[in-house]
């Protein structure tokens, strides 16, 4: 990619150019097909052309195989790089021979608007493959969820149709956006539902089906509570409502997204339903994973006409140990086998993480569920199950690296039976010219891999380049850096990594810019992922050794005083969650020089350490350190642990089972580590907190160690227009000032504007409390301060205030700003650090506000680039390494990038971690760190620190 490029916003993973080649193609009636398309000039005879809007031509050809098997469609712009595109192009819509198709150009914070978006209608049963692109959307935001199709009936015309909630009554006031094919624009029909439902009636479209018939009636479903009809063909002005049946727990929460569990179909002409429950070990469920007691899973049907008069029928239920798998099953051997920690085997249907149920729309029986040995994994299996005879069918591989947990990654679609009868298509539906060495029924493998682009925009001759002379070493230069004011140099050259995930993003560090006059920060907010750079050293440079694998984005796990924890996973992709795969490093500051040091592999039976489990301690007086990772051991619920321990200088790490038996008498006590603080002191106490909950103390310096609980304070009080989910964007911890220190906030939102995971703010609060680090439990928790939004003063005192948008007076701006992750300054008592976005999914602009919580005033603003922070999350740590690099010994360099000027006060800036772009072909570097002959394997680590 060439330096200055316009389009440094790429998103397009390196999956999505490597389209999986199947076999045969038989004959099918219905197919599974993949939501994202890929990106790769595969023609074939479905083959269909059209021009974008901004008259790029565009062709899309479909590739298709029997069910469980996933099919697709390759998008293919000739003449233009994947790079252009803000995301993959998208299927969002299939009914009968029509695909609705969304292509987002440009840079990558318009993918979630619309006005912005190509929307194409691809049509199978015309002579030939067409085509078709729409006029654009009349508003900013269509959701995908909230767009269906209609074929008209005995007619080649189509309707695309959008009911969309306009947030003037909370889920009562809808607009219903119209395209007939043939137009020249959408038409807006406006719909209420006053009178009509309770008014506690509440709608989140989540899919759009289509009944058809002379009405032309389309329902948007609800998964969790109901669906909406509409006769499309007659009365656009009205809604009708229909429940959807009892869920299978009346304890069923509504807390996340129900496409994982839940799927709606037209079948047979029956509208079809069909739920999945989960059975969870009790005390397993930590950092978004769990471990499998099996599955439930039911199906309802209703007529599709007329349904309030014969409701909802149940046909099938079944659990996952009532599933039989005989001589008469389909590659039943490609699943795992899996056993527990005594190496006993388990029953795999049971054990394996089951969700994405999708109806077949060919058999009235058939559902497919995909299946991973963790929901975290990237290899996954599409199970073909006959919910009727409880059976096993069929397993298909799916490979997954696009999919995020178990979330929606195909639909059903009857498109393959018209593609085999549409008129002049006498081509092969299937990848020509791929010869595969195993039964293609049996696999979806990655065979062919079209030429990645690159950087430089350059052809390449072929994907796989080689190295000669044993030149498999790269060079990796680490380094911090403090604030993101902008882009750094492009990165050059190409990875042969086929399972790469660096971010783009993470190859330009930003420019850092404050006054020459300004002081050297007692502590920075530092960013948790590293940038991947070439020549950024500087007088911090330290230098180490990895062990011998493929680069991956490293992580910041920890940081204490001098100390920084980082973590770098070596290998394919899915090795970034395998523990005993990754490197482990110690940058030391205040060394006789900047110091890299290489830890033990820690050795877990699960083979998994979760970075929110492991802290640092200094010892006191020695210059020694401790790396500590408290993790859960699953026997009892949440009552036992192990602590894991390595001691600077150590050959291996410690291993200490601990228990909290008789500690905690609540039978429903539970506790999932969401951050390690270190209080320090002679006994060496480390706490390790749920910030839901509470903490768990243990002095890692005395003979014994055991396990001491203290609980949170309460928390504010919830209100209806409150945020609840994941407490981590809400909450922080530190010790700060020789206190233990809490902030929690809240956020209120405009009633009925949440939906699809964004809302409309009206303001927040947050309060702090501090307890003190010796015997809290004797003086409890004091709340120190509380504020909100509308209290916060913004005067001539406020620094860089401007660089906010303007979303009305100062105030209305504080209060409609999307504002979380608090972060707790080491230095000041009343500083805290928030994170601020116009949306929170927008990945462009956010910025960083310092708030004076005693005197409810805003101090200061900073721009923050969070091109790789999803929505408000964790994206930076507080840490006081800069305190102890200016007087480190042996630092002569100057710690701030050269030639840039900085002219904000830097207490308020992100540092970075920036690894060094690795010479992938083998080449040498020019300024390496430590050597090596061209026979070793391993490779130079430099970490480089930067701040103003």
């Amino acid at each position: 990619m060439a330096g200055g490029d316009d389009w440094s916003k790429r998103t397009i993973m390196e999956e999505s150019l490597q389209p999986p080649a199947h076999g045969a193609a038989a004959t099918t009636p219905w197919v599974l097909l993949d939501i994202r398309a890929f990106m790769a000039n595969h023609r074939n005879a479905t083959t269909a052309m059209s021009e974008t809007r901004s008259g790029h031509p565009i062709e899309v050809s479909s590739w298709t195989a029997p069910p469980p098997r996933v099919s697709y469609i390759c998008v293919h712009c000739p003449g233009l790089d994947s790079k252009k595109f803000a995301t993959e192009p998208t299927i969002i819509a299939a009914e009968a021979d029509l695909l609705l198709i969304r292509v987002a150009m440009g840079r990558r914070n318009i993918r979630f608007k619309s006005s912005f978006h190509d929307y194409f209608v691809y049509q199978a049963t015309t002579p030939t493959p067409k085509l078709t692109l729409l006029p654009p959307p009349p508003i900013d935001r269509f959701i995908d969820h909230e767009l269906g199709l209609l074929r008209c009936c005995a007619s080649p015309d189509y309707i695309v149709a959008a009911l969309c909630n306009t947030f003037e009554s909370g889920y009562f006031e809808y607009d219903l956006h119209i395209y007939c094919s043939g137009a020249d624009a959408w038409t807006c029909h406006p719909i209420s539902l006053h009178g009509l439902v309770d008014p506690s009636f509440a709608h989140v479209n989540t899919k759009a089906i289509t009944i058809g018939g002379t009405a032309g009636t389309m329902g948007w479903v609800d998964l969790y509570r109901g669906i909406l009809f509409c006769d499309l063909l007659r009365d656009t002005t009205k809604l009708r409502y229909f429940p959807l049946p009892p869920p299978l727990s009346p304890n069923n929460s509504l807390t996340s997204s129900p496409r994982p569990h839940r799927d709606i179909a037209l079948v047979q002409g029956r509208i079809k339903f069909i739920e999945t429950r989960l059975h969870v070990r009790p005390g397993s469920i930590i950092n978004g994973t769990f471990i499998s007691q099996g599955w439930t899973a039911a199906t309802w049907t209703a007529p599709h006409a007329n349904p309030w008069k014969h409701g909802w029928r149940q046909d099938c239920k079944i659990t996952a140990s009532d599933i039989s798998v005989d001589d008469s099953k389909m590659n039943f051997e490609l699943l795992p086998k899996l056993f527990d920690d005594q190496g006993t085997p388990q029953p795999t249907l049971e054990r394996l993480h089951v969700g994405h149920p999708t109806l077949s729309l060919h058999s009235d029986d058939i559902v497919c569920f995909m299946a991973k040995v963790d929901q975290l994994d990237d290899d996954a299996w599409v199970l073909a199950v006959d919910m009727k005879n409880k059976r096993l069918k069929d397993v298909a591989e799916f490979g997954a690296e696009r999919t995020l947990g178990i979330g929606y990654a195909y639909m059903s679609s009857n498109i393959s039976d018209y593609l085999r009868k549409a008129p002049g298509i006498k081509g092969s539906l299937k990848r020509q010219g791929v010869v595969l060495t195993v039964p293609s029924h049996k696999k979806q493998t990655c065979v062919v891999y079209p030429s990645p682009p690159s950087w430089k925009g350059g052809d390449q001759q072929d994907s796989r380049i080689s190295t000669s002379d044993g030149e498999d070493k790269m060079d990796l230069d680490l380094c911090l850096a403090v604030p993101p004011m902008g882009t750094g140099d492009e990165s050059d050259g190409w990875s042969d990594w086929e399972e790469k995930t660096i971010m783009d993003e993470s190859l330009r560090p930003p420019t850092h810019v404050a006054t020459a006059a300004m002081t050297t920060p007692p502590w920075v907010l530092l960013e948790c992922d590293a940038y991947i750079a070439t020549n950024h050293g500087n007088a911090t440079t330290a230098t180490s050794r990895t062990r011998t694998g493929h680069p991956i984005e490293p992580t910041i796990i920890a940081t204490e005083a001098d100390l920084v924890l980082l973590r770098l996973a070596l290998g394919p992709r899915d090795d970034s969650f395998k523990t005993s795969r990754q490197d482990y490093f110690i940058y030391h500051a205040s060394s006789t020089a900047p110091k890299l040091s290489l830890i033990p592999p820690p050795v877990l039976l699960d083979n998994r350490f979760i970075d929110k489990q492991v802290g640092i301690l200094r010892c006191l007086d020695d210059g020694t350190y401790i790396v500590a990772a408290l993790c859960s051991a699953f026997k009892r619920g949440d009552l036992d642990y192990v602590l894991h321990l390595y001691r600077s200088g150590a050959d291996a790490w410690t291993c200490h089972p601990l228990s909290i038996h008789g500690l905690v008498f609540d039978p429903s006590f539970s506790h999932v580590t969401s951050k390690v603080i270190t209080v320090g002191g002679e006994a060496g106490t480390m706490g390790w907190v749920d910030i839901n909950d509470g903490i768990l103390f243990c002095d890692l310096l005395r003979d014994t160690a055991e396990l001491r609980y203290l609980p949170l304070p309460p928390p504010l009080e919830h209100k209806d227009d409150m945020i609840v989910g994941c407490p981590g964007p809400l909450r922080d911890f530190a010790l700060v000032q020789g206190r233990i220190k809490y902030i929690e906030m809240q956020v209120h939102v405009r009633p009925g504007s949440a939906i699809n995971g964004t809302y409309a703010s009206q303001g927040w609060i947050a309060a702090t409390w501090s307890a003190p680090p010796t015997n809290p439990w004797k003086q409890g928790w004091r709340q120190d301060c509380q504020i909100s939004a509308s209290h916060l003063a913004v005067d001539h005192n406020t620094m860089n205030f401007e660089l906010l948008p303007e979303l009305g007076t100062p105030q209305q701006t504080l209060e409609r700003l999307h504002v979380g992750l608090p972060k707790l300054s080491l230095h000041s008592d009343d500083i805290v650090c928030f994170m601020a976005k116009v949306d929170l999914w927008d990945d462009q602009n956010a910025w960083v506000l310092a708030v004076d919580m005693k005197n409810k005033r805003l101090k200061d603003v900073a721009e923050f680039g969070a091109g790789r922070t999803l929505g408000i999350s964790s994206a930076y740590i507080s840490s006081r390494i800069s305190d102890y690099l200016p007087t480190a010994p042996g630092l002569k360099g100057n710690l701030k990038r050269q030639g840039v000027v900085l002219t904000v006060p830097s207490h308020k800036k992100q540092t970075r971690v920036v690894l060094s772009n690795p010479s992938w072909k083998g080449g040498d570097q020019q300024n390496s760190g430590t050597s090596m002959d061209d026979k070793e394997d391993n490779m130079d680590l430099d970490l480089d620190m930067f701040f103003g």
